[in-house]
């Protein structure tokens, strides 16, 4: 990706995504994740959304 690495990251969630979906996306954030891809159903898109929006991060 223009000459940068690309590490990818999959933090395992435990499904307690009303909780724990945010925290990690915020975490992920924190350390300079510029994308995240995934969030398995819509409900946890929705949790991650406001975090991501705060942080001008992007979905996939």
């Amino acid at each position: 990706m223009l000459g940068r690495p690309v590490e990818v990251r999959g933090p395992n969630t435990k499904s307690w995504w009303l909780d724990l979906f945010p925290r990690r996306a915020e975490r992920l954030c924190q350390e300079g994740v510029a994308a995240r891809f995934g969030c398995w159903t819509s409900t946890s898109r929705k949790a991650v959304i406001p975090v991501l929006e705060e942080f001008d991060r992007l979905l996939f």
